[in-house]
């Protein structure tokens, strides 16, 4: 289980062969080595639109087989990078999910809201993942190529050391490689996947 603060940034990709370059690059630099495959596929919750009205995400990812239950909450924007509570859990099914949530923290207000609804599943989307480490000045960051039918993007994401390194870092790969920030997260583009998109499960 484990929960924390979660700071990415999401660059929108046209085509695959745009992120395989800047991985390529990157890579002949000595920043990054072989990636980390992972198939993933995810599965929304919500009841008409009340989870996400209050600033909630609710969430079952198989990542490899594996099923992990994800609460995301208080989405800020943090000039350009996304800035928001994360609690996850390991869980068989999303009330297991639910259940196990409780002992990490999330926020009490969630399972106030959620005890008279009635969940359904909202959206649903599939895509691969290769999941590199960065080690930039000092700072551990993660740089994953998602790619996806409804999708595909850079996510680079904050672990350790200076904030400000990880933005500098971020900066430099929008302004060399003529990156362009995602606004949408991969929570709405499977609520419209959910309408006909041939990326549902």
């Amino acid at each position: 289980m484990c929960s924390g603060v979660e700071l990415e940034y999401k660059f929108r990709l046209k085509t695959r062969a745009e992120g395989e370059r800047t991985v390529t690059v990157l890579r002949g630099r000595g920043l990054i080595g072989d990636p980390v495959r992972y198939d993933m596929s995810s599965r929304y919750y919500d009841a008409d639109g009340i989870l996400s009205a209050a600033g909630f995400t609710l969430r079952m990812r198989r990542e490899n087989g594996v099923s992990v239950c994800c609460l995301k909450y208080g989405v800020r924007d943090a000039d350009g990078a996304r800035l928001r509570e994360e609690y996850e859990c390991g869980a068989d099914d999303i009330a297991q999910g639910i259940h196990k949530l409780a002992k990490t923290g999330a926020p009490p207000g969630f399972f106030t809201l959620i005890a008279p609804l009635r969940l359904v599943v909202c959206g649903e989307v599939r895509f691969t993942r290769d999941a590199y480490a960065v080690t930039y000045c000092g700072a551990r960051l993660e740089l994953c190529l998602d790619d996806g039918k409804a999708f595909r993007e850079l996510e680079l994401e904050y672990k350790s050391g200076d904030v400000a390194t990880f933005t500098k870092f971020a900066r430099e790969l929008q302004a060399e490689f003529g990156l362009i920030i995602e606004r949408e997260s991969k929570y709405s583009r499977a609520i419209l996947n959910s309408h006909g998109n041939a990326d549902i499960l």
